[in-house]
């Protein structure tokens, strides 16, 4: 079932949504299979879908809840936002990292205030992807933040900032990353 639901995601074929969407709506599914169904409808973009991916954002499993968060995102930019207005912090890491990921495909001046809030998260997992989501959403003007966290205490931040410095390929990443490995 697993192959069968993640081929229909990869398929351009319209009728390949529509079966996802209802296989999705089906209360007695497994929350397993859940998730695969949502991850699979993301690739898809279909409208029909966003109210089954706002309706999971309430479900007790963390991962189905970050997974219909992408979904979201992904599906309608603008419904993601709507929503986010009237969402508290989850207190679930996965889907705080979820949300991050998600505001790579909203209005950049709008990720952009969010993300940084999202810099403040006690959980470091989360600071990664929100210095990847702030690099996707506006590379080089994520220059001077990426530099600040060359300096974190924790290890995985550290890296994923030189990473991310190495990528942009800048001159100004370019000097920072000699600097931080000269010192």
């Amino acid at each position: 079932i697993v192959s069968a639901i993640q081929a229909l995601g990869k398929m351009t074929l319209p009728e390949a949504a529509i079966v996802l969407d209802k296989f999705v709506r089906i209360r007695s599914l497994d929350r397993r299979l859940r998730l695969e169904v949502v991850e699979a409808l993301s690739h898809h973009t279909s409208i029909a879908s966003v109210e089954v991916f706002i309706e999971l954002l309430a479900h007790p499993w963390a991962p189905l809840r970050a997974a219909s968060l992408r979904a979201l995102a992904h599906t309608d930019p603008e419904a993601f936002m709507f929503v986010l207005s009237g969402l508290g912090p989850d207190s679930d890491w996965r889907v705080r990292s979820a949300l991050a990921e998600g505001l790579r495909w909203v209005r950049p001046e709008a990720a952009r205030y969010r993300l940084t809030v999202m810099l403040n998260d006690e959980d470091q997992r989360v600071v990664r992807e929100v210095l990847k989501s702030l690099v996707a959403v506006d590379g080089t003007a994520s220059t001077e933040i990426l530099k600040e966290y060359l300096r974190s205490s924790d290890i995985g931040v550290r890296k994923t900032a030189a990473n991310l410095l190495g990528k942009l390929l800048t001159s100004e990443s370019e000097k920072i990353l000699i600097e931080v490995f000269d010192n």
